[in-house]
């Protein structure tokens, strides 16, 4: 998959597909090893991995979010 580098900032920077990401199985914010391999001439991208607390908390965090965007107007009414 070709990617161009862009500025974010004043850095350069990669921007990668959500489907690659989900692939991965990492998510914005996840961690994550970035190693050169000059010989061949490739970065290459590992997900590191997390404690499962962590993992469980992101995950209920992530659902969390969703439930509040979609139920957003409800809530809001209920709130009153």
């Amino acid at each position: 998959m070709k990617q161009k580098i862009v500025s974010i900032g004043r850095r350069p920077a990669v921007v990668l597909p959500r489907s690659l990401l989900r692939e991965l199985g990492v998510s914005e914010g996840s961690a994550v090893d970035v190693r050169l391999d000059t010989g061949r001439g490739r970065i290459e991208i590992t997900a590191v991995a997390e404690p499962l607390l962590k993992a469980e908390v992101r995950r209920f965090v992530t659902q969390v979010d969703r439930f509040i965007e979609r139920h957003r107007r409800t809530l809001e009414r209920l709130r009153r």
